[in-house]
């Protein structure tokens, strides 16, 4: 008996283990919140998303773009200068969400997009928000 109930004890701990794991996001950011990771997908034709999130390495440059560098072999289509075009925070309360456009196909009317999700505690916040705000030149 004592057995059974050690056992049954043993997977709901394990199962919470593996829930908390499941729902924490790495991410990193630098002191003053220009260099960061973040999750990102890409949106296609009508907004829609497109494949599934990826990490990337994102630095803001002064001239007012994200670069970013995606971590890992896949998504080299993300690697390159993106302006941010507006910020929101998901239903959830825990994520601070930012469109992005491509940098090289801001006047074109089949301009690529992105999100990019970053946790609503991150220092970079701050300096996305900012991003946000500003008019494109």
């Amino acid at each position: 008996m004592f057995d059974t109930v050690l056992t049954i004890a043993a997977l709901v701990v394990g199962g919470f283990a593996l829930w908390w794991a499941l729902r924490l996001e790495p991410h990193w950011a630098s002191r003053t919140g220009d260099r960061f990771t973040a999750r990102v997908q890409v949106l296609r034709g009508g907004q829609q998303p497109e494949g599934r999130w990826r990490e990337v390495r994102a630095a803001v440059t002064h001239d007012g773009y994200v670069t970013m560098r995606p971590r890992g072999v896949a998504g080299g289509h993300l690697r390159g200068r993106w302006r941010v075009v507006t910020a929101t925070v998901d239903p959830s309360g825990r994520r601070a969400l930012y469109v992005a456009q491509r940098a090289d196909s801001i006047t074109s009317p089949t301009a690529e997009h992105l999100v990019m999700r970053i946790p609503v505690s991150s220092r970079a916040r701050a300096v996305m928000d900012q991003l946000a705000s500003q008019t494109p030149p």
